[in-house]
């Protein structure tokens, strides 16, 4: 059987995570990312899940107000677990924040707060007429 890590903060996610791993013939194995020695962790598979922001000092930039993080060792712990686990060669699922970790593990950055970036425009008119599309 295949042994897959799943980074968890929450015991609430990581049950849901484990119940679709189990239903494809998968062994989920816990690993909280406040306590992990990403060296020691021996996977064939890896789950990064969902939470909150990822602190920007990771991607380097100050962190912006809208931004939801928890500053603690957690995160620079599943950033070398990431890390660790892509060198080795290990599949990843990133899964929302896990995709976001993934991104700046491999260099990139993220917006913080994506009103300050992108507009949406949405025309009432367009909603409201179905099958008349621009």
């Amino acid at each position: 059987m295949k042994h897959v890590g799943v980074t968890y903060r929450s015991e609430r996610r990581v049950l849901r995570y484990e119940t679709a791993l189990r239903m494809v013939g998968l062994e989920p194995i816990r690993i909280q990312v406040r306590d992990v020695v990403p060296d020691r962790i021996q996977l064939d598979g890896l789950v990064l899940g969902g939470g909150s922001d990822i602190d920007p000092m990771h991607y380097g930039q100050a962190p912006d107000p809208s931004t939801r993080h928890d500053h603690d060792e957690g995160d620079a712990r599943e950033v070398e677990l990431a890390r660790v686990s892509l060198n080795r060669g290990i599949p990843i699922l990133g899964i929302c924040r896990g995709m976001q970790l993934l991104n700046v593990v491999s260099g990139g950055t993220l917006l913080q707060d994506l009103s300050t970036h992108v507009r949406h425009l949405v025309k009432t008119s367009t909603l409201d007429s179905p099958g008349k599309h621009r």
